[in-house]
Protein backbone atom coordinates (compact mmCIF):
# COMPACT_ATOMS: atom_id res chain seq x y z
CA UNK A 1 0.00 0.00 0.00
CA UNK A 2 1.33 3.41 -0.97
CA UNK A 3 1.64 6.09 1.88
CA UNK A 4 -0.83 9.21 1.82
CA UNK A 5 2.43 11.28 1.52
CA UNK A 6 3.83 9.69 -1.58
CA UNK A 7 0.57 10.03 -3.70
CA UNK A 8 0.41 13.81 -2.33
CA UNK A 9 4.49 13.72 -3.88
CA UNK A 10 3.32 12.24 -7.32
CA UNK A 11 0.29 14.83 -7.59
CA UNK A 12 2.51 17.37 -7.35
CA UNK A 13 4.96 16.47 -9.24
CA UNK A 14 2.73 15.25 -11.90
CA UNK A 15 1.57 19.17 -11.88
CA UNK A 16 4.99 20.84 -11.98
CA UNK A 17 5.66 19.01 -15.26
CA UNK A 18 2.53 19.35 -17.01
CA UNK A 19 3.04 23.04 -15.83
CA UNK A 20 6.15 22.87 -17.27
CA UNK A 21 5.10 21.57 -20.69
CA UNK A 22 2.27 24.32 -20.49
CA UNK A 23 5.22 26.78 -20.29
CA UNK A 24 7.64 25.71 -22.92
CA UNK A 25 3.97 25.14 -25.59
CA UNK A 26 3.39 28.99 -24.47
CA UNK A 27 7.11 30.16 -24.96
CA UNK A 28 7.20 28.82 -28.48
CA UNK A 29 3.34 30.25 -29.47
CA UNK A 30 3.71 33.81 -30.81
CA UNK A 31 4.60 35.82 -33.90
CA UNK A 32 7.06 37.53 -35.76
CA UNK A 33 7.24 39.95 -38.10
CA UNK A 34 9.67 40.10 -41.59
CA UNK A 35 11.72 42.49 -41.21
CA UNK A 36 13.66 42.30 -44.63
CA UNK A 37 12.44 43.15 -48.09
CA UNK A 38 13.87 39.52 -49.59
CA UNK A 39 13.06 37.15 -46.85
CA UNK A 40 12.95 33.40 -47.55
CA UNK A 41 11.45 30.75 -45.82
CA UNK A 42 13.72 27.21 -45.55
CA UNK A 43 12.87 24.06 -45.81
CA UNK A 44 14.97 23.15 -42.61
CA UNK A 45 17.20 25.46 -40.51
CA UNK A 46 20.24 25.84 -42.68
CA UNK A 47 21.55 28.86 -44.87
CA UNK A 48 21.91 26.77 -48.16
CA UNK A 49 18.68 24.90 -47.74
CA UNK A 50 15.82 25.21 -50.32
CA UNK A 51 13.75 27.88 -50.46
CA UNK A 52 9.68 26.83 -49.42
CA UNK A 53 8.79 30.77 -49.55
CA UNK A 54 9.24 34.13 -49.95
CA UNK A 55 7.31 36.15 -47.19
CA UNK A 56 6.87 39.92 -47.69
CA UNK A 57 7.95 42.91 -45.89
CA UNK A 58 6.61 43.25 -42.50
CA UNK A 59 4.44 39.79 -43.06
CA UNK A 60 3.31 38.21 -39.76
CA UNK A 61 4.65 34.87 -38.99
CA UNK A 62 3.36 32.14 -36.50
CA UNK A 63 6.36 31.07 -34.46
CA UNK A 64 6.27 26.97 -34.18
CA UNK A 65 9.18 26.17 -32.43
CA UNK A 66 12.84 27.51 -32.21
CA UNK A 67 15.77 25.57 -33.05
CA UNK A 68 19.28 27.80 -32.47
CA UNK A 69 19.49 31.16 -34.51
CA UNK A 70 16.32 29.43 -36.38
CA UNK A 71 12.13 29.93 -35.85
CA UNK A 72 10.04 26.93 -37.58
CA UNK A 73 7.12 29.44 -38.83
CA UNK A 74 3.65 29.38 -40.67
CA UNK A 75 2.88 31.43 -43.03
CA UNK A 76 -0.61 30.88 -44.91
CA UNK A 77 -0.56 27.62 -46.08
CA UNK A 78 3.15 26.96 -45.63
CA UNK A 79 5.71 26.02 -42.92
CA UNK A 80 9.55 26.74 -43.35
CA UNK A 81 12.39 28.18 -41.13
CA UNK A 82 13.33 31.55 -40.89
CA UNK A 83 17.10 33.43 -39.67
CA UNK A 84 16.26 35.46 -36.37
CA UNK A 85 18.09 38.30 -38.44
CA UNK A 86 15.02 38.28 -40.92
CA UNK A 87 12.08 38.78 -38.22
CA UNK A 88 11.31 41.12 -35.33
CA UNK A 89 8.53 40.69 -32.65
CA UNK A 90 8.22 43.98 -33.17
CA UNK A 91 5.09 44.87 -36.10
CA UNK A 92 6.60 47.85 -37.61
CA UNK A 93 4.48 51.37 -37.54
CA UNK A 94 3.76 52.57 -41.01
CA UNK A 95 4.32 56.27 -40.44
CA UNK A 96 2.93 59.40 -42.86
CA UNK A 97 6.38 60.54 -43.86
CA UNK A 98 6.96 57.18 -45.79
CA UNK A 99 3.64 58.51 -48.49
CA UNK A 100 4.26 62.21 -48.10
CA UNK A 101 5.71 64.18 -51.29
CA UNK A 102 6.14 63.17 -54.55
CA UNK A 103 7.81 59.63 -54.10
CA UNK A 104 7.19 56.69 -51.94
CA UNK A 105 9.50 55.36 -49.48
CA UNK A 106 10.18 51.46 -50.66
CA UNK A 107 10.72 48.86 -49.08
CA UNK A 108 14.91 48.56 -49.29
CA UNK A 109 14.81 51.77 -47.85
CA UNK A 110 12.95 51.30 -44.89
CA UNK A 111 14.83 48.21 -44.58
CA UNK A 112 17.85 49.57 -44.52
CA UNK A 113 17.07 52.39 -42.33
CA UNK A 114 16.17 49.55 -39.70
CA UNK A 115 19.09 48.51 -39.96
CA UNK A 116 21.22 51.89 -39.30
CA UNK A 117 21.95 52.38 -42.58
CA UNK A 118 21.65 55.91 -42.48
CA UNK A 119 23.83 56.67 -39.51
CA UNK A 120 26.04 54.73 -40.90
CA UNK A 121 26.45 56.86 -44.71
CA UNK A 122 26.00 60.12 -42.01
CA UNK A 123 28.87 58.68 -40.49
CA UNK A 124 31.13 58.46 -43.58
CA UNK A 125 29.78 61.63 -45.02
CA UNK A 126 30.97 63.71 -42.07
CA UNK A 127 34.51 62.03 -41.94
CA UNK A 128 34.96 63.45 -45.31
CA UNK A 129 34.81 60.06 -47.38
CA UNK A 130 32.42 59.35 -49.93
CA UNK A 131 30.16 55.70 -50.13
CA UNK A 132 29.76 54.88 -53.60
CA UNK A 133 25.96 53.68 -53.43
CA UNK A 134 25.69 53.76 -57.62
CA UNK A 135 28.12 50.56 -57.09
CA UNK A 136 26.19 49.08 -54.21
CA UNK A 137 22.74 49.53 -56.04
CA UNK A 138 24.95 47.69 -58.98
CA UNK A 139 26.09 45.12 -56.64
CA UNK A 140 21.94 44.39 -55.05
CA UNK A 141 20.85 44.37 -58.45
CA UNK A 142 22.74 41.09 -59.42
CA UNK A 143 20.75 37.93 -58.98
CA UNK A 144 21.77 34.02 -58.83
CA UNK A 145 19.33 31.53 -58.12
CA UNK A 146 19.36 28.90 -55.65
CA UNK A 147 20.31 25.87 -57.87
CA UNK A 148 23.50 27.59 -59.67
CA UNK A 149 24.55 28.65 -56.42
CA UNK A 150 23.92 25.41 -54.78
CA UNK A 151 26.13 23.70 -57.86
CA UNK A 152 28.92 26.04 -57.44
CA UNK A 153 29.11 25.65 -54.00
CA UNK A 154 29.21 21.76 -54.02
CA UNK A 155 31.27 21.56 -56.73
CA UNK A 156 34.09 23.78 -55.01
CA UNK A 157 33.51 21.35 -51.88
CA UNK A 158 32.57 25.26 -50.13
CA UNK A 159 29.46 23.48 -48.63
CA UNK A 160 29.45 23.32 -44.71
CA UNK A 161 29.20 19.78 -43.51
CA UNK A 162 25.07 20.41 -42.22
CA UNK A 163 24.61 21.12 -45.64
CA UNK A 164 26.19 18.71 -47.69
CA UNK A 165 23.28 16.04 -46.53
CA UNK A 166 20.58 17.30 -48.18
CA UNK A 167 19.43 16.32 -51.83
CA UNK A 168 22.61 17.02 -54.66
Amino acid sequence: MIKKSTLEAQRIIAIMIMLAVLATVAAFAGQVHVQIANAKLKKSPQWFAATVAEPALDDTLEVLKTTGDWYQVKADDTTGWIHKSAVTAKKAKKSRASSVGSSQTSADDITLAGKGFNELEAGYRKSGETVNLEAIDAMEARSVDEARLLSFLRKGALLPKSAKRGKK
